[in-house]
């Protein structure tokens, strides 16, 4: 932020001029025993706090997941586009699932409706084209992250127009699919889930 005036320098300004004494964030009050221990090997100083739980860190197979995931939980991955599968296989079994963020259903459904395509074959071939150029553009601007971001976008609605015959029927699922409601399976982008927990997580 230093483009609006930010200066790095506050902080280090704050502490000289009030002579402040300088505490760690050492202490986790979320994370359990278990992951606190598993984080240490990148961040050694983190400790767990005095009341955390023993948890348990588990490696499972897709398809375990999937039998395991259970109202309650959180599942988070880096970006949207896996979440799209496991999320409707979740709902095929009778169980409330959503992928977090409205904000991201409106942009997915602005970006269909600004092909005015009316089959979701014509959809695909012209989001396709589009995101090619896009994704390439941002690469060769050195944005690998927008880049990321570009490419998610659309394998996100190609994954749900799996699921679609139509494509009133894709911006349907999509509105429903992606919201800030808490009720059910909770499917979030890491970058979504910061603040929030749950007792289990995938």
């Amino acid at each position: 932020y230093g483009f609006r005036g930010a200066d790095i320098n506050a902080i280090p300004r704050m502490i000289k001029t009030l002579d402040a004494t300088v505490l760690p964030l050492s202490i986790s009050y979320r994370c359990p025993i278990s992951h606190v221990q598993l984080a240490q090997k990148i961040v050694p100083q983190l400790q767990a706090s005095s009341f955390a739980a023993e948890g348990s860190i588990t490696k499972l197979s897709y398809i375990s997941f999937l039998s395991k995931i259970e109202v309650g939980d959180m599942v988070i991955c880096r970006t949207n586009a896996p979440l799209v599968a496991p999320a409707f296989e979740a709902i095929r079994k009778g169980k409330k699932a959503i992928i977090r963020g409205r904000d991201i259903g409106k942009s997915l459904v602005e970006f269909i409706y600004k092909f005015e395509a009316d089959t979701l074959g014509k959809l695909d071939i012209l989001m396709a084209e589009f995101t090619a150029i896009e994704f390439q553009k941002c690469m060769n601007c050195g944005r690998e992250l927008q880049a990321d971001l570009v490419m998610d976008k659309y394998e996100t609605i190609k994954s749900v127009a799996n699921e679609c015959k139509s494509v009133t029927e894709l911006v349907s699922k999509i509105k429903l699919l992606f919201d800030d409601n808490n009720i059910g399976i909770v499917f979030s982008s890491v970058h979504r889930a910061k603040g929030l927990e749950a007792k289990r997580v995938f």
